[in-house]
């Protein structure tokens, strides 16, 4: 192969030539950013064009602005950029549920013979307003009204449902909306009720019909992203069905991923309430390319926590591919209302995991913990467990490698010809003709520096070029293309310790 020249050998004029080449080098796809895509349907006010529109959103008010105040996808899109302030995401409004918004309604009645405070909190997030002595309840309710539609944190807007009734509701259709826990509650003071006593809680209630993501995933099937987040209810992402929204996303990431311009993209999905219903849906996922991110009973809305996973782990992805993330804080996500009932046990962190759910947990300050990140496929085609791609960070790392390849290999040879290795004492091949052996020491330099930056491991990236498993070959059926087949190990995170302590005699 012949090298470049900064002059022809047949010019006469004296003097120093000089190329500068600032793209010698194959672009290396570890150092660009990367890009997500949060799909999730919107409310009347947003002002994404339905299905067919793919918009970049760089901030949680860009998000108010395309989805609406208060809906799962400004939500999850707030989660998104606390976690990674300077992520690149794009959104997309799939075609809105055709059913009813969940909503509840809830009765003040008597008056307070002292002033009292009342908390309203809906998906953790809460707001509180005076409710004074002798005031009738008609009173309160227009002010929590008032209190309620004045946060944008919380998924509901509030109406008068009659006299002393407050009625929250839920501002886009479908049973997403069924996923909101709510508690009003009195506190301080004495006297007035709501809810027929000084609490009441529950869910919101009655959303029907699942919003219909196809069209949208035809949308953007022409870009490439690293990160494909839904926003989607419990009913949802817990459906074993194929044609569930999760269901659609695994055809789509799969459909994708494989062949010509293969996409390597891989989905998240949030969910919360209980561990059996959530372990349905992952299970029935089973795909090294998908994440079920888990709060049981958590009182973020299932869209949040994709939105903050997403975030977080495309920040730590685009430093270190393999990061372990295990022990990861989310900040700004709510977690379970009783910890002491629903922190997860030993044997349900076992049962999450090993069902390919990534786990919320907590610390002893209360704080959402990630026990352990991980993808949904945990089964053979038998139904045994399967450990072969369980963290995360194996289809991370392995992506990041074949990103690389896939960018530096066709920028490295392009519009050269090729030949199988020359044997010793063959004429050597003329300029721009490369051999397999040329292709192959490219492959390894590149697999050496994703080695060096912690991500392949050395051990077998040795052993596959000393036993020759680590293939660069001419097809013998058609000499125009090169055969590469690279056995590859990624550095895996440190889980746990065993320690066992023996006391001498």
């Amino acid at each position: 192969m012949g090298i470049q020249l900064a002059v022809s050998p047949l010019a006469l004029v004296p003097g120093l030539y000089l190329v500068a080449n600032l793209v010698s080098g194959a672009s290396n796809p570890g150092t660009q950013p990367l890009k997500a895509a949060l799909m999730a349907p919107k409310s009347s006010a947003g002002t994404l064009t339905v299905d067919t529109e793919l918009r970049l959103i760089g901030s949680a008010e860009d998000a108010k602005t395309a989805w609406g105040t208060k809906t799962p996808g400004y939500a999850a899109a707030v989660q998104f950029f606390d976690e990674n302030p300077t992520g690149i995401m794009y959104g997309i409004a799939p075609t809105a549920s055709a059913g009813a918004s969940a909503a509840v309604s809830v009765t003040f009645a008597s008056t307070p013979s002292s002033s009292r405070t009342v908390r309203v909190t809906v998906a953790g997030r809460s707001v509180e307003f005076p409710w004074a002595a002798s005031e009738v309840a008609d009173t309160v309710k227009a002010r929590g009204i008032q209190y309620v539609n004045g946060r944008d944190d919380m998924q509901c807007t509030a109406s008068s449902g009659g006299v002393g009734i407050l009625t929250l509701t839920f501002p886009v259709a479908g049973p997403w909306g069924n996923d909101v826990i709510y508690v009003v509650e009195l506190i301080d003071g004495a006297g007035g009720t709501v809810g027929g006593g000084q609490l009441a809680t529950g869910n919101l209630a009655g959303g029907t019909t699942e919003p219909d993501f196809t069209t949208a995933f035809a949308t953007i099937s022409g870009t490439q992203f690293d990160y494909i987040g839904i926003a989607v209810s419990n009913a949802d992402a817990q459906s074993a069905s194929a044609t569930s929204n999760p269901g659609r996303l695994k055809t789509h990431v799969n459909g994708l991923n494989t062949g010509l311009n293969a996409k390597l993209e891989q989905g998240i999905v949030g969910v919360t309430g209980t561990l059996a219903s959530a372990k349905t849906g992952s299970i029935a996922r089973n795909e090294p390319t998908m994440e079920y991110i888990f709060c049981m009973a958590g009182q973020s809305l299932p869209a949040e926590w994709m939105g903050a996973e997403m975030g977080a782990r495309m920040r730590e992805v685009a430093l270190y591919p393999a990061k372990n993330r295990i022990g990861t804080v989310f900040s700004g996500c709510v977690g379970a209302r009783d910890l002491t009932a629903d922190t997860p046990t030993p044997s349900e962190g076992e049962d999450a995991l090993g069902s390919g759910l990534s786990l919320i947990s907590y610390n002893a300050q209360g704080e959402s913990v990630l026990m352990r990140p991980v993808t949904t496929h945990s089964q053979d085609s038998s139904g045994n467990p399967d450990r072969r791609c369980l963290d995360t960070s194996g289809p991370d790392g392995t992506y990041a490698v074949a990103n690389d390849i896939k960018t530096a290999l066709p920028a490295e040879f392009y519009q050269t010809n090729v030949a199988k290795d020359q044997e010793p004492g063959e004429e050597p091949l003329p300029e721009g003709v490369v051999e397999e052996r040329d292709i192959k020491a490219f492959v390894i330099t590149r697999l050496r520096f994703w080695q060096r930056r912690g991500v392949v491991r050395r051990d077998k990236l040795d052993e596959a070029i000393a036993a020759g498993t680590l293939i660069v070959r001419v097809n013998p059926s058609d000499e125009t293309q090169v055969d590469i087949v690279i056995p590859l190990g990624i550095i895996k995170p440190l889980a746990k310790f065993g320690v066992v302590i023996n006391k001498a005699a």
